[in-house]
């Protein structure tokens, strides 16, 4: 049966073969022009030789080319042995091709790998120099400053008599504030170095958060009273126990205080509350009724050396330092502001992790 259209790819199919199949042979015309005719006059056709292996017979009625069984005994070799050769030689070169993808793709590796691996002794390199640096500007600064602090208050206390002149007195006062300040712009320096190169070691233990917050009241009172700031102490139960380290919890509220204080205005309140969730949460509030914090910069306070008010004093540690801490108590931070009207910030310490019974 043949295909005539000229629209579409010409084709035979015999449907007289022996097998209960139909097979149809792709055909090429050689006329002129490439014009496929609507009869078979004239036309030679070529059948693809791996279809021409799968029969024993088959005929091609009214037209020249034809084969028979005499013939095909000694087609069926010759036909054969090329195509085995071709698909020897075509696997040879697959599997050729594979193999140099494959080295390919394992050179990419390894040169990953390798680079991976500098990559980390550059960074166990720099962990060590860090670690290095802190361990010298502990001593190096440290040391001298102790000694600068201590001998400005001996002269301002006038230990050793009398000064005679009132100016030395306030110079010495001077002396040991400024030394004061730069102790503690070292203090919170190193331990935000620690805790980026995760060498904190806490000692949790449980305390009375309200004996946490008296001490950490005592220290912002007199900046309070300059400036004019009432502090007050809102809901904090007595008998409320956290579960941290003490030194760092203590740090935290301080730090939230003289923020809270430090961007107040004359006349302005900040406030200290805290309780136990149902979840066994303790959440410590410190609000303040300030200048605000506009909400496209809440969350860059939290980066090291970030002042939204250049007028201010401060490093721009303190909230980075806090936070730092609450992360590594596994605890959150969450920041409510409105600009004129004061701030909010409320941290969220876990409860006591059950202890683990041994037999």
């Amino acid at each position: 049966m043949l295909n005539s259209d000229q629209n579409a790819d010409p084709s035979w199919t015999n449907n007289e073969l022996p097998l209960p199949r139909w097979f149809s042979y792709p055909v090429a015309s050689v006329r002129r022009f490439g014009i496929w005719p609507t009869i078979g006059y004239g036309t030679l056709f070529a059948i693809v030789a791996s279809s021409a292996l799968c029969h024993l017979y088959y005929y091609l009625a009214d037209f020249t080319l034809s084969l028979t069984p005499i013939l095909l005994p000694i087609l069926a070799p010759a036909l054969t042995a090329p195509f085995m050769l071709y698909f020897c030689l075509r696997v040879i070169v697959l599997l050729d091709d594979a193999a140099k993808r494959m080295k390919a793709q394992n050179d990419e590796l390894l040169d990953t790998v390798t680079f991976a691996q500098n990559e980390a002794k550059r960074a166990e390199e720099a962990a060590q120099a860090k670690e290095q640096f802190i361990a010298n500007m502990n001593h190096e600064l440290r040391t001298p400053l102790n000694a600068v602090l201590g001998f400005s208050e001996t002269i301002r206390d006038e230990r050793l008599g009398p000064l005679g002149n009132p100016k030395y007195q306030e110079y010495a006062t001077h002396i040991h504030e400024s030394g004061g300040y730069l102790l503690s712009l070292i203090n919170d320096t190193l331990d935000i170095a620690r805790m980026g190169s995760g060498h904190v070691d806490l000692e949790p233990a449980e305390y009375l958060l309200s004996d946490i917050i008296g001490e950490s009241f005592e220290l912002i009172e007199n900046a309070a009273k300059n400036g004019n700031v009432v502090l007050e102490r809102e809901n904090v139960p007595d008998s409320l126990m956290i579960y941290g380290d003490r030194r760092a919890i203590k740090q935290v509220v301080i730090n939230l205080l003289s923020n809270a204080v430090k961007f107040s205005k004359d006349g302005d309140k900040v406030s200290v509350s805290a309780y136990r969730k149902a979840d066994g949460t303790i959440e410590v509030v410190v609000s303040d009724s300030g200048i605000g914090i506009p909400d496209t910069e809440i969350e860059s306070i939290f980066e090291p050396f970030v002042r939204l008010d250049e007028s201010a004093t401060g490093t721009g540690l303190g909230l980075p330092l806090v936070k730092g801490i609450v992360d590594l108590h596994a605890g959150s931070i969450e920041i409510e502001s409105e600009v004129g009207s004061g701030t909010t910030v409320r941290i969220l310490f876990p409860p006591k992790p059950p202890e683990t019974k041994t037999s």
